[in-house]
């Protein structure tokens, strides 16, 4: 750990007016407040789902919830930080350096991804993390989009709880991370969800769920930018109509953004993906073209 890690996590003298637990059922509708507050669109089922997944963890401060925050284990190597949200009167202050610490202690050794949006910049730069990439978020209604040409020997079909293995094993592959409970989680809440076969192997897929105001296309692997095209074509065509979220690799995103605009989208904002730890082992072959979510990564 890093002097200036270690720095972070004895920054603030212990206060009993302070108490860190882990988060219960019935801290979600507070947690859904803060939230709200702050302008997110997550639903409370948005939030159970993506809790149920990970370890939540609460600072409670004169009787009331101060601030919420989540970390989610993937195998002994990665782990990552999100829904870190504070109340009011909190914001900014040690109740939440307090919880970023914690849940940092929670992840041991692991490199940890966080999503850095606003005011987390300065928090997690003060707790050792660096920038390592980002994304570009985009939104609208989409047009119905023409369909891709695939090449020879590729075919596009529905995912089914069959692909878990192979599909996870697609998603470490891209994103250095071993998350098939998050996968298998997707799958079973998605809207849509396709694999891309190149002679009966699964070498892409892309999942669409529903989240917020509408649905949300992600994680989205695939060799190039083409393939994960011909897939969110695919899934914006079952989206129209409806608000449509992709959060897309600030690395492979200057490829896409004309297709982007085409279809409907327009981005809205960029976030720093800030890493704590070594860097991901990630094949060049298989990339990571839009992610899960800003809370996972």
């Amino acid at each position: 750990m890093s002097a200036s890690t270690t720095s972070f996590l004895l920054r603030d003298s212990p206060d009993p007016a302070f108490h860190i637990r882990d988060m219960a059922a019935a801290d979600l509708a507070t947690a859904l407040h803060f939230s709200e507050d702050i302008g997110w669109p997550h639903r409370l089922s948005d939030w159970r789902l993506l809790s149920d997944l990970g370890q939540g963890r609460v600072v409670e401060a004169h009787g009331g919830l101060a601030a919420v925050g989540q970390r989610w284990t993937w195998g002994t190597q990665a782990g990552s930080i999100g829904l870190l949200v504070a109340a009011p009167a909190y914001r900014g202050g040690p109740s939440e350096r307090r919880l970023l610490a914690d849940l940092m202690a929670g992840l041991f050794d692991r490199s940890i991804v966080l999503y850095a949006f606003g005011d987390r910049l300065p928090l997690a730069q003060s707790a050792g993390f660096h920038q390592d990439g980002g994304i570009e978020q985009w939104q609208g209604r989409p047009r119905p989009a023409p369909l891709m040409p695939l090449p020879d020997g590729a075919r596009l079909r529905p995912a089914s709880r069959r692909d878990v293995a192979s599909l996870a094993a697609l998603d470490a592959r891209a994103s250095g991370m071993s998350r098939e409970p998050m996968i298998a989680a997707w799958l079973d809440h998605a809207m849509h969800a396709i694999v891309l076969d190149n002679e009966m192997e699964a070498v892409g897929f892309a999942i669409m769920r529903r989240f917020g105001r509408g649905v949300y296309i992600g994680p989205v692997a695939a060799a190039n930018a083409l393939q994960a095209q011909a897939m969110i074509a695919h899934l914006c065509s079952a989206a129209t109509g409806r608000f449509l979220r992709i959060d897309v690799r600030s690395e492979i995103v200057a490829e896409m953004r004309p297709w982007l605009t085409a279809l409907g989208l327009s981005c809205v904002t960029t976030v720093p993906m800030m890493r704590h730890g070594p860097a991901l082992a990630v094949d060049p072959k298989v990339r990571h073209i839009a992610i899960a979510a800003q809370a996972l990564g």
